[in-house]
Formats: C-alpha cells, structure tokens, sequence
C-alpha cells in the first residue's frame, strides 16, 4: 500500500543542492566580481572524478546540514542550516590568501542573492528568508609533496523555511 501522508512536512535538505546548483551557474561571473580578474570555477567535489584523497582544486563540497520544523500552527514553521567547505590551493603563501577570500566573498555573495533556495522544499519563497552566512577558516597548511599551500574553509548558511 503506498504511504499517503495526511500532514505535510518540509523537504529542507533541498536547500543546499539548490545552492550548490546555483553557484555553479553564477559563480564565473561572481568570482571576477569579487576579484577583479578570472579565478578557476569550484569543482563540486562529489561530482568530480577525484576522491577526496586527491581533490581537484579550487572545490566546493556539501559538508554538513540540520534542519527543524514546528507543527504549533496551520503552518510548518521550519528552520534549516547548510555547511560546505571550500579548498584553494596556491605555492604562494599570500596569493593563496588573497584568492580565498574572493572565493569565500563570490560565494557568501551567491548565497546571499539565491533566490531558487525554496525549490523543491515544500516552502513558500516569499515566507522563507535567509537568516545568517557564517564563515569559518582554517589555518593555511601545506601538501605533502611541499609544493602547494592550501586554504579549507567551511561557510554555513543559516535558513526559516515556512510551509503550508
């Protein structure tokens, strides 16, 4: 017998493919915005051919997410949180620096201005709003064949998703 619900629940987890989709269409454009001359466009990491042992730079990666719902009204209030980390790679220590942070502003930049986030999610564009972009970087670190530095950093975008 096939499962007909009689209460709707949200699809948030829709969130963070519809962004990863949305900065992979405007990220060429974003990232000349946000340095001022063309940068390599991220690769999605689990959509590339490398694995995660040998990663193909400059990537972008779905990392984490949670999400909550609230049933208290005739409508779902819901709130939904993404994270994905980002990896550049440089020999120079200060370009490096300077092309992570036009990566992580293009990309705060597109999440900020997506307006496809509620596709496929059960909530009403219009009732469901962006809350916070948080970013977090790790310390610069070099790889094992000494030729490159690194530079990880994870943004998190933080959602309230309203449903009917």
């Amino acid at each position: 017998m096939p499962w007909t619900p009689a209460e709707k629940i949200l699809n948030a987890r829709a969130v963070a493919e519809n962004l990863l989709l949305y900065i992979e269409a405007n990220q060429a454009d974003a990232l000349l915005w946000a340095h001022g001359s063309a940068l390599k466009s991220l690769v999605r990491l689990e959509t590339s051919i490398a694995e995660k042992n040998v990663p193909v730079y400059p990537c972008i990666q779905f990392l984490s997410d949670n999400s909550a719902e609230s049933f208290q009204q005739t409508f779902i209030d819901g709130a939904y949180s993404a994270a994905f980390e980002i990896t550049v790679q440089n020999p120079s220590p200060s370009e490096l620096l300077a092309q992570a942070r036009s990566y992580d502003k293009a990309v705060r930049s597109m999440i900020r201005n997506c307006t496809t986030f509620t596709t496929n999610t059960g909530a009403g564009a219009n009732q469901s709003a962006l809350l916070t972009i948080e970013t977090g970087f790790d310390p610069q670190q070099m790889n094992k064949a000494a030729t490159q530095f690194y530079q990880e950093w994870q943004v998190r975008a933080t959602y309230t998703l309203t449903g009917e």
